[in-house]
Formats: C-alpha cells, structure tokens, sequence
C-alpha cells in the first residue's frame, strides 16, 4: 500500500511538472486572441509595422532586389541569391525572391485582421480617434504592400479577407495590374478618411497618403493628380520643409523633409 503511495505520489508530481512547463506563447498570439479590445489592436498594429520592416522585408531583401536591380548598387560578396540580381539572372530557385514574397503576404494578412476585426471591437476605453487612426495605419500599410507586389511581379492576388491556413487562400485568383492600381487607390482613399495630420514621422499619417499617392500616380502617368496631391504636402509648411543640407536626410532620422519612414533602432537595425 505504502508503496502504491509512493507511486501515484510520483506520477502527480510528474504530470504537475509537465503542465507547469508547457507555457503559453506570449509572443506569438494569434490575432483571433489578440485582436478583442484596444491595446490589442495597438499591439497588433505594432506587429505589423515590424512585418513591415522585418529583414525579408524593407530591412533588407526588398532593398538589394531593387536597388541591386536598379544599378544602384553593385554586389561583391559570394552569395548567389543576391548576385543573380546585379546581373539579371534571377533563378525560380532565388531564395530571397520567396522571402520577400511571402514577407509581403504576412504583413498583407496582419493588416487585413486589423481592418476585419477592429471596427467591431467592443471596449468603452477604445475611443474613436483611435479606431480611426489604427484603421487608417492598417489600410495604408496595405497600399504601400500592395505598391511593393505590383511594382516586383505586375499583377498578383489581390487579397483582402484575414486568412488562418492555407485552404482560406485557395481559388484567389491572380488579378492584372489595372486591379491592384485601383485596390490601392482605394486603401488610400480610406486611409485618409481616417488619418490626421501629425509629426510622427514613423507612423502613417494624411501627409503620407498624400505623398504615397502623388508618387503612384507618376507610374500611372496621372500628371495633373500627381501635382495636386504633392501640393497638398507641400503646403503643409509646419509639418514638412527642406532639410538646409541634403546630406541631412540620409545622416538623421526623421527629418523636417521626411514624411514616412520606418523606423529602426539600436536593437532592431536594418
């Protein structure tokens, strides 16, 4: 007896050990979970602006494929990946091709679960202003991927509902560039519905749409709506002025010249 004591006193033991072990994420909550009252939907927002600037992403991959591409840098290291785009010769295998592009996807999908899911959002400590201004981010954050998709590959699926597993994606068919030009118009139009004007140089805000939206209209060879909206930033002389020196802006961060700029850090350079 003492000894069926001594036994199932162990097993208890054990299975206690166990559970205790098996902690849940912290840092890698779904955003079903997440995505349920305010500071969720900030902190998801905050997700997304680091999927934005991850190093398959902005950090670094979207920055060698076109600027190695576009002659604007010249690469001397041993890997092949990115040599293929200095010379032109980019392999179906280029692995860097297939970061960047699911990168692009995942910051797709977290901003799509912001736009699903916070309008719904069901907390009195969660003011308008900012359901707004995290609608508004969201949805510029998806023009700028949107940008990105069709400037490297032309015309790609368009998609605009969260997805959790790969059966959500099937049946999306590639649309034509014509479409993903006017999904990203209309991601700006909302965003700016919902942005205001401010200083934070980090973040999305109206001076940004307005900026990002002359730039899409130069490839779209809309010259007039490309001056108006320009104008409109450049009018705005509180917010945004020439640096006295050029060199300015690439030396410092956040400049009186820049409008949007993802931000890095000591800890997270890029």
């Amino acid at each position: 007896m003492q000894k069926n004591l001594i036994i199932i006193t162990i097993l208890f033991l054990f299975t206690s050990c166990a559970n205790f072990l098996e902690v849940e994420p912290e840092l890698a909550i779904s955003d079903e979970q997440s995505i349920t009252n305010g500071k969720g939907a900030a902190a998801a927002l905050n997700g997304v602006y680091n999927k934005l600037a991850s190093d398959s992403y902005h950090g670094v991959s979207f920055r060698f494929i076109t600027n190695l591409s576009g002659d604007n840098l010249r690469w001397v290291g041993n890997s092949p990946s990115n040599r293929e785009f200095d010379v032109f010769e980019v392999f179906t295998s280029n692995s860097r091709v297939e970061s960047l592009w699911n990168a692009i996807y995942s910051t797709i999908n977290g901003a799509n679960h912001i736009i699903s899911k916070v309008p719904d959002i069901q907390d009195q400590a969660f003011t308008d202003a900012e359901r707004a201004r995290i609608l508004g981010e969201a949805y510029f954050i998806r023009a700028l991927n949107y940008f990105d998709l069709v400037r490297l590959w032309g015309g790609i699926p368009i998609i605009l509902k969260p997805t959790g597993s790969i059966e959500d994606g099937l049946g999306i068919s590639r649309s034509d560039k014509a479409a993903v030009y006017e999904q990203i118009l209309s991601d700006l139009e909302k965003a700016e519905q919902y942005l205001a004007l401010n200083t934070i140089k980090s973040r999305a805000s109206k001076g940004a749409v307005w900026a990002f939206r002359s730039t899409l209209y130069l490839y779209l060879e809309r010259w007039q709506e490309a001056v108006n909206n320009a104008n409109k930033v450049i009018e705005q002389t509180t917010l945004y002025q020439l640096n006295k020196s050029y060199s300015d802006f690439y030396l410092s961060k956040n400049t009186a010249e820049s409008i949007f700029e993802i931000e890095y850090t000591i800890n997270n350079r890029n």
